[in-house]
């Protein structure tokens, strides 16, 4: 009889199964104006490779510092984990915006990603707050 390593998986790494429930667990995260600012040029750097972003067009030194303080100051009561689930939200195509930057990620395109997930998450904390109030004490 063959015996095989079976790797436990903790729940924790489980993925979550709705956006929904990915947007529950955002709420909870470290907010913009707390992040640390490498924590943030990660986060996007990460959303400029998943919309396809070409390296040639990524903003550096200045446009970047910008580009932070932009996001930083006018979406503050935001997290991290909102930032990419918004751009995840847009790419999968729940949000109702144009994903494709044109080669241009700007404060504008920034915004409007961020605006159109401002719509989506008013009706996702509805959801979730009706949700909690079913579950039983």
């Amino acid at each position: 009889m063959e015996t095989k390593n079976l790797v436990q998986v903790q729940p924790d790494l489980l993925p979550l199964k709705t956006f929904e429930e990915k947007f529950s667990v955002a709420l909870t995260g470290t907010k913009l104006p707390k992040a640390d600012y490498e924590d943030i040029k990660e986060t996007l750097r990460l959303i400029m490779l998943k919309i396809g972003l070409r390296a040639v067009n990524i903003p550096v030194d200045e446009d970047k510092t910008v580009l932070i303080h932009y996001i930083v100051t006018g979406y503050s009561n935001h997290t991290l984990d909102e930032v990419r689930l918004a751009f995840d939200l847009a790419l999968s195509g729940k949000l109702f915006i144009e994903v494709n930057c044109f080669e241009n990620f700007s404060c504008l395109y920034f915004s409007g990603i961020m605006n159109a997930y401002r719509v989506w998450a008013s009706k996702a904390y509805s959801f979730v707050k009706n949700k909690r109030k079913q579950l039983p004490p």
